[in-house]
């Protein structure tokens, strides 16, 4: 990652200097800044919907531990985990009062315990659902942004991540009945692992000291192809790249405190997992005298 990273910065400061040439100068008192950051230990994001549920067959041994229908696994089939929205949500199934969880449910004398499923060996971290942050952020002050070219600067912004999925196994015996000794496949369809830069800024004006906090830019996004296992996506890097200028705030000027920072969200079934040391940040300031 370091000879990637290393690789990039000098591709970005030729980039700016051609820039440079073409829109404006860059003052010889102040030359551009350039700050790196590398994401240390593995970051993860849950994954965000139920998996398809295929090759449903109940233990010969056990028959009766089966649902009369295989489309009990459908109604979760895709639905999203954080806001469980179309997800039966099962109750014991005595009590249950949703005639359509109902009819797709064979009594037996184990019964239907009550929750929905969860991955095998660990507990889902609802926490690690959604827009989460990351560990890739680059906090600019008086230091880098001098006050002479608030109305000029250019700001570099470019972010590269490794991402990799693995398509967990769900345990299944509270969603039937317990415990469940049939065979299931778990299938993860294609989807998208999305990642977009943030910016939270200071400024002070005659009107005093003022803050916010914006998106920058759009979306950078990986497509991870549908799996049974570990993705197997040709290039598992995600590069995402954005140049800011005045335009991207609310006084039209490059703030006095700039932090950038990259978030990154889950569409998939996939647990997501980018390794230690295998992404990277890169922030260059070009400090030019005209617009």
């Amino acid at each position: 990652m370091k000879r990637v990273s290393l690789t990039v910065l000098v591709l970005w400061m030729a980039a700016a200097c051609a820039y440079a040439v073409d829109t404006g100068a860059v003052p010889g008192a102040q030359q551009p800044v350039v700050k790196e950051k590398i994401g240390s230990g593995d970051i993860h994001l849950e994954a965000a919907k139920y998996p398809e549920f295929t090759d449903i067959a109940p233990s010969a041994a056990d028959p009766g531990c089966m649902p009369d229908n295989p489309t009990v696994f459908n109604y979760l089939a895709g639905k999203d985990i954080k806001t469980k929205s179309n997800s039966p949500y099962l109750r014991e199934f005595d009590g249950n009062t949703n005639p359509d969880v109902r009819k797709r449910l064979v009594p037996n004398p184990k019964r239907v315990v009550t929750v929905e499923p969860w991955p095998t060996g660990r507990i889902l971290d609802e926490s690690l659902l959604g827009v989460q942050k990351t560990d890739l952020f680059i906090t600019l002050g008086a230091d880098e942004i001098n006050p002479k070219y608030r109305d000029t600067a250019k700001i570099l912004v470019t972010w590269t991540m490794r991402i990799e999925g693995e398509c967990p196994n769900w345990h299944i015996g509270h969603f039937i009945c317990e415990p469940y000794n049939g065979s299931i496949t778990f299938v993860c369809p294609a989807g998208n692992v999305k990642t977009r830069l943030r910016a939270e800024y200071e400024w002070t004006d005659e009107k005093g000291k003022h803050t916010g906090e914006s998106k920058i830019g759009h979306d950078v996004i990986m497509e991870m192809p549908r799996t049974i296992q570990k993705s197997l996506q040709g290039d598992p890097t995600l590069t995402g790249t954005y140049v800011i200028t005045r335009e991207d705030f609310p006084n039209k000027k490059i703030p006095d405190k700039l932090t950038l920072r990259v978030y990154w969200e889950n569409d998939t079934a996939l647990y997501i997992t980018s390794p230690a040391g295998m992404r990277n940040m890169i922030v260059n300031v070009i400090p030019l005298s005209k617009k």
